[in-house]
């Protein structure tokens, strides 16, 4: 919970032991006074000392909790949209929780509640890890629920509703039809708390179910040098795309994806590292195969330091190549690098989309697929205000930028492959 709405609760809560008749006739007075012997009782909206002994105190987020014992916690609500985007800070509350909250208080003495917001937030991982301590109550409004697309709708068509008297499986269906007609942001709110299930709430996905069953992921090998390297085809010549992140701990991914002139998958790597290690998976892919066409995005200072490293080792001859004019002097230069910016981006994604929608009979069609570009594929979506195709704020399009640019390397192979 944020401190902002922290406090608001906290407020509520005193509110109610100063002025509700029935807590003071059952409890006695509770709150302290301005008195010289109860001037010592804090009674403030972050901390309220009660005259029982009693103590309630509001700890924001990776908040210090040392100075006396607790006996009781209650975590409402701790991850909001936007903070379940960035694996570092949902592992760093993990941790916390883990660290330092949890081995404070007996069983049964911690509470959790919340609303699921997305598959990795930490109310779903408490109550979907085999080997956590915690009871699980859930409060959805229909446990096993069945959906089904109609007419271009999203159809509730089965389940077990928890309250069936007053919320019954035609009944939520309903809401569910009127709160597509709404907007996708009222549908995204009642369906989380309905079903706590995250929902997409920003646009329509670029590729549907239907796209993504024809896209197999084949089996694969573990590099012997680099664990998060997938080996799963060997070939003398392939077509290399590398997406930079702009930094190790921002959340984003480097990812380097590895095909073969009839488009067939060879390598993935999906990491997080510095350029220095951006270049040692090349350096290793390089002598699994023997020439590749290799395009390095180069979009931040992670991108401009691998193509310095590359040029450095002398791979210039690997890498994508392209003529400029140069601005002052008017002369053609050479540019060893992807640019990804406003022109190529919709171009690269468009035809990379092609590829995958592409007919049975089109020998560039895409058919193979790393399983972790697969799984961003779920939350790639067309944004309904700029119609933008991007990430969602809870995934990634790392893997897919590296493996359209690897498609866009198809078109310029036979004029940048250098051979031995």
């Amino acid at each position: 919970m944020q401190k902002l709405l922290g406090e608001k609760v906290m407020n509520k809560i005193r509110v109610e032991f100063e002025t509700n008749q029935r807590i003071i006739s059952i409890f006695g007075r509770l709150v302290p006074m301005r008195t010289k012997s109860e001037q010592n009782k804090s009674w403030r909206t972050d901390y309220l000392m009660f005259l029982n002994g009693t103590d309630l105190q509001l700890i924001s987020k990776n908040g210090s909790i040392r100075g006396w014992r607790k006996t009781k916690c209650y975590i409402d609500d701790p991850e909001e949209d936007d903070e379940v985007k960035n694996i570092r800070i949902i592992q760093e509350l993990r941790d916390w929780i883990a660290g330092t909250i949890m081995p404070m208080f007996l069983k049964g003495n911690l509470k959790v509640t919340g609303t699921v917001v997305h598959d990795e937030c930490l109310v779903n991982h408490l109550y979907n890890n085999p080997n956590t301590t915690f009871k699980k109550i859930s409060q959805e409004a229909v446990s096993n629920p069945v959906f089904k697309e109609i007419n271009g709708q999203i159809n509730l068509v089965s389940g077990e509703p928890i309250r069936p008297e007053r919320l019954s499986i035609d009944t939520l269906n309903k809401i569910l039809l009127d709160m597509q007609s709404v907007s996708w942001n009222w549908l995204r709110i009642r369906q989380r708390e309905y079903l706590h299930i995250p929902f997409n709430d920003r646009g329509e996905r670029v590729r549907s179910d239907e796209h993504l069953s024809i896209l197999q992921t084949p089996d694969y090998t573990i590099d012997t040098m680099f664990k998060e390297l997938r080996i799963y085809k060997q070939d003398k010549v392939a077509i290399i795309g590398v997406d930079t992140a702009s930094g190790r701990l921002t959340g984003d991914y480097s990812t380097i994806s590895v095909r073969n002139i009839d488009w067939w998958l060879l390598a993935f790597w999906y990491d997080r590292g510095w350029p220095e290690i951006i270049i040692d998976v090349l350096n290793r892919i390089f002598e699994l195969w023997y020439y590749g066409a290799t395009a390095i995005e180069v979009n931040n200072e992670t991108g401009w330091t691998t193509i310095t490293l590359a040029r450095q080792q002398r791979r210039v001859n690997y890498l994508y190549q392209r003529e400029d004019i140069e601005n002052i002097t008017n002369r053609k230069m050479k540019k060893y690098w992807w640019n990804t910016n406003q022109s190529t981006r919709p171009t690269a994604l468009w035809e990379y989309d092609v590829s995958i929608r592409g007919g049975k009979d089109d020998i560039y069609q895409i058919t193979e697929i790393d399983e972790r570009v697969k799984k961003e594929m779920q939350g790639f979506i067309r944004n309904p205000d700029s119609g933008k195709r991007e990430a969602q704020t809870w995934y990634h399009d790392d893997g897919i930028m590296a493996d359209a640019i690897c498609w866009q390397m198809r078109k310029q192979l036979y004029n940048y492959i250098q051979f031995k």
